[in-house]
């Protein structure tokens, strides 16, 4: 049986965390959820909160920004 690897539990995360390790949120962003953060139309069609939900999942499972933030 596998053994489970052990959860590191992560300090809160800001909105300056986010921003300081844009390129990869915006890499991320690209990459899960096919989301061009250039596509101003898209953007001004989706409220806040939708984008909040898909950093918090990036946050959580994202290939760069949660490696970012875990490592910095």
């Amino acid at each position: 049986m596998p053994v489970a690897e052990p959860v590191i539990p992560m300090r809160e995360v800001t909105v300056r965390d986010v921003l300081l390790n844009w390129r990869a949120a915006e890499c991320d962003l690209h990459e899960v959820f096919g989301v061009d953060v250039e596509d101003r139309v898209l953007l001004q069609e989706r409220s806040w909160r939708w984008l909040e939900v898909r950093l918090k999942d990036l946050i959580n499972r994202g290939p760069r920004l949660g490696l970012a933030l875990r490592a910095g």
